[in-house]
C-alpha cells in the first residue's frame, strides 16, 4: 500500500495511501508495511493496494452506487457520511459523478470488509470530498474536508458578501423603535439585490412575509436542532419552496429590506431549539480546522496523493475506462 512514503515517522501505526501522520517531519522513516493477510492455513497472502473506483450519476446517487457493485459496505459507507449532506435519491444534474477510494479494512475494523479511505461525489451542483485520517487522539479515524475541517457535523459560513457588521448579537437600542431590546441575530449590510446563500445544508421550513418585522424571510431547519433566518429579503429565489433540501451557499433570495428596517441589509438569525446564539460565533466554531501544524503538515501530504488518485479515477476518463476497465480489470460504471 506503499504509494508515497520514507519520508516521515508515524504517531499512530496508520498509513493512508502510504503515507502516515507524523511527528516529525524531518525524520525518514521506513516504508509502510502493506496490509496482508492470511489464508487458512497461515500462508501470507500478496499485500493488498488501494482501489479506487467512479462512476457517472444519471438518475441518482443511491441507484449509481447500486449499480457500480462496490464491495462490502462501501456504498452504505458513502451514503452514512454524506446524510444531511445531500438528497441520494433525488435526481441527478448532467454531470454528476462519484469517485472512491478504498482499501482493506484490516482486522478488527468495525467488521468492515474495505474501508473507504476517500471520497468525490458531485451532484446537483453540489461538490462534496474527503480523506479519512487519524491522529494520536483519534486513532480509529475521521474523514476530513480538503481544507482540514471536519465533514461530520454542521458547517456554518456567512451568508452574503457584505459590506459591514451594522448590528451585532444582544443587547442593543432598536433602530426604528428607539426601545432597548436582545438582538436575536446580525445585521450585515449589503447592497440591494446582493445574492443572499443558505449558510448550511439544511430544509426549508418556512417561508413567510411579516410585513412588521422580518419582512420577506426564509427559515432553514439544520440537524442537530439548528435553524437559520434570513429576513428582510428584497425577493425569494424562484423555485424556493417548503420541504425543499438546500445545500451551503446555494441561493435562497436576495438582500433587501422589507418589514422594519432602516436600509437594505440581511438579518441572519440563528436558533438551537427555541434559543438563539450569536451566528457570528458559530461561523467562527464550526470552521475552526480539525488539524493543525504537524498533523495538518501531514493530512496536506495525505490530501494530495488523495486528490491524484481520485482525479485519475475519472470522470474524464469513464468513457475510456468502460471499455477497457480499471486497473483490476473490473469495468468502471456508469449509472
Amino acid at each position: 500500500m506503499a504509494l508515497l512514503a520514507g519520508f516521515v515517522t508515524a504517531v499512530v501505526p496508520v498509513a493512508v495511501f502510504g503515507v502516515m501522520s507524523t511527528a516529525n517531519t524531518n525524520t525518514p522513516a521506513p516504508t509502510p508495511p502493506a496490509i496482508a493477510t492470511r489464508d487458512l492455513f497461515g500462508v501470507p497472502a500478496q499485500p493488498s493496494q488501494p482501489d479506487a473506483r467512479a462512476g457517472a450519476i444519471t438518475t441518482t446517487l443511491r441507484h449509481a452506487l447500486a449499480q457500480a457493485d462496490l464491495p462490502g459496505d462501501l456504498s452504505q459507507q458513502i451514503l452514512r457520511l454524506l446524510r444531511g449532506s445531500v438528497d441520494a435519491s433525488a435526481q441527478a444534474s448532467p454531470g454528476d459523478y462519484f469517485r472512491v477510494i478504498y482499501e482493506p479494512a484490516g482486522d478488527g475494523c468495525c467488521g468492515q470488509d474495505v474501508r473507504m479511505t476517500a471520497l468525490e461525489v458531485q451532484l446537483r451542483g453540489s461538490h462534496h470530498s474527503g480523506v479519512w485520517f487519524a491522529t494520536a487522539e483519534r486513532p480509529q479515524g475521521d474523514y476530513y474536508r480538503f481544507d482540514g475541517t471536519l465533514m461530520a457535523g454542521l458547517r456554518f459560513t456567512f451568508p452574503v458578501v457584505a459590506t459591514r457588521v451594522s448590528s451585532t448579537f444582544g443587547g442593543r437600542v432598536h433602530p426604528v423603535s428607539g426601545t432597548q431590546h436582545v438582538h436575536s441575530g446580525v445585521d450585515l449590510a449589503a447592497p440591494k439585490g446582493r445574492a443572499v446563500h443558505a449558510s448550511a445544508d439544511g430544509v426549508v421550513s418556512h417561508i413567510g412575509n411579516d410585513s412588521r418585522g422580518y419582512g420577506k424571510y426564509v427559515v432553514i431547519r439544520h440537524a442537530n436542532g439548528y435553524a437559520s433566518y434570513y429576513a428582510h429579503l428584497s425577493k425569494i429565489e424562484r423555485g424556493l419552496r417548503n420541504g425543499m433540501r438546500v445545500t451551503r451557499a446555494q441561493r435562497v433570495g436576495a438582500v433587501g429590506s422589507t418589514g422594519t428596517a432602516t436600509g437594505p441589509h440581511l438579518h441572519f438569525e440563528v436558533k438551537r431549539g427555541d434559543r438563539p446564539i450569536d451566528p457570528l460565533a458559530l461561523i467562527r466554531k464550526t470552521n475552526v480546522s480539525a488539524l493543525r501544524g504537524e498533523q495538518l503538515a501531514a493530512f496536506q501530504r495525505v490530501a494530495s496523493v488523495a486528490r491524484m488518485r481520485l482525479a485519475a479515477a475519472g470522470p474524464d476518463a469513464l468513457t475510456a475506462a468502460n471499455k477497457t476497465g480499471d486497473a483490476t480489470g473490473r469495468p468502471l460504471t456508469r449509472s
